[in-house]
């Protein structure tokens, strides 16, 4: 029985180093959009600006999605840990707003974020959480129309707060 499961490890193993060594050149490559950026305020013209804004929105989703990949690699693997820490969702939420931001911005959406100030505060590892709030906004994003919005609240609900991310796209059939 074991050798019925060798060949499936053996494919996590080689996603997980793939995604792995493609970790490397993203990291270079959004290191050298960061020194562009810099060199370049306030004298890029015309569409340039936009330009250089969707090559960073672009790098920094092609690292989420590797960040995606290894996760889940490590999740099938039962490597995957998480630390829990007492935080809130606003500080949570605030490691990826200005990316968030941007992402809608250079997709021609609209992000409207309500997280009310007095939402108690959440045990979360805020790596794993924010990466989930992201994926969900990317999503929203990708599959709203031109010029909608994007939704981010959150409330509490008996003991826990709940994100939601809403927008007026496509939707999902009912069968999904």
């Amino acid at each position: 029985k074991t050798n019925h499961y060798l060949p499936e490890e053996e494919d996590l193993n080689f996603i997980a180093f793939a995604a792995h060594e493609l970790r490397g050149p993203i990291t270079v490559i959004r290191g050298y959009l960061d020194i562009i950026a810099d060199e370049f305020a306030g004298r890029l013209q015309g569409d340039e600006q936009q330009l250089m804004d969707r090559l960073v929105v672009s790098a920094n989703r092609l690292s989420s999605y590797i960040d995606n990949i290894l996760n889940v690699s490590r999740f099938d693997r039962h490597h995957l840990k998480v630390h829990l820490l007492e935080d809130t969702v606003a500080n949570i939420y605030a490691s990826i707003a200005d990316d968030m931001q941007l992402r809608a911005l250079t997709q021609q959406r609209l992000l409207s974020v309500t997280l009310p100030d007095d939402l108690p505060t959440v045990a979360a590892d805020r790596g794993s959480i924010s990466e989930v709030i992201s994926n969900l906004i990317d999503n929203a994003i990708k599959y709203s129309f031109e010029g909608g919005t994007v939704q981010v609240t959150a409330e509490q609900r008996g003991d826990f707060v709940e994100v939601s991310v809403i927008d007026n796209g496509i939707g999902m059939p009912a069968n999904v």
